[in-house]
């Protein structure tokens, strides 16, 4: 696959017919899809997303299946051209922590950003809450505070290869190399990935998005 094809790709031009049978992604069961379908929708709307729903199904270059290390599997394979993943999956691959077929199998892909033109891509997030009425409240800020300092940041970022959320931690050397300078979709609030995500699942079950 040349550069060239790669050039201005987009979440949404995944659909053109010009990726039939080049695709694999996750099942349409997966919260990462589903967030990820959830943020299309609340820019393109529903209705556009159905069809463009269909075209990704049409694309896939085999049925859904496993998690986002079976699809970049699949590209090193050549299954496929394309993989949609976190980050930090392909992360954990070139570490080593998987075994050295999968770090071999790592090295053979290349990320890429989407809608770098655009909102710029689609950013999952790790968060934490409180419960309202939880018994204890205390403690349960101290634990979110401690996950928020140093510490604990570096323990995440060298351990799951996640971004960092504080200053003064960098990520993991992995991670930087895949560039840290690619625009992130900061226009859509998260809150929309759970408003819209019984949409986002509607739309992919009617496409037969297994």
């Amino acid at each position: 696959m040349s550069g060239s094809e790669l050039s201005g790709l987009t979440y949404e031009s995944l659909a053109d017919p010009k990726w039939k049978g080049r695709l694999v992604i996750r099942a349409s069961n997966n919260i990462y899809n589903q967030s990820l379908v959830a943020s299309l929708i609340k820019n393109n709307g529903k209705g556009k997303v159905a069809e463009w729903s269909k075209g990704m199904v049409s694309n896939m270059a085999r049925s859904p299946k496993g998690n986002d290390r079976a699809q970049i599997l699949a590209v090193a394979a050549g299954e496929a051209d394309i993989a949609v993943a976190n980050t930090y999956y392909l992360a954990l691959m070139l570490s080593g922590k998987k075994g050295p077929e999968q770090q071999a199998a790592a090295k053979k892909v290349k990320p890429f950003f989407p809608n770098q033109d655009g909102r710029g891509t689609h950013m999952n997030i790790s968060g934490a809450g409180l419960v309202k009425g939880a018994p204890n409240k205390a403690n349960a800020i101290k634990l979110v505070e401690f996950l928020l300092s140093e510490e604990a940041q570096n323990h995440i970022v060298n351990n799951t290869f996640e971004y960092p959320m504080i200053k003064g931690v960098s990520p993991h050397p992995l991670v930087v190399n895949m560039g840290l300078d690619f625009k992130q979709d900061l226009k859509t609030k998260v809150v929309n990935y759970g408003k819209r995500q019984a949409d986002a699942l509607e739309v992919m079950t009617a496409a037969g998005w297994k």
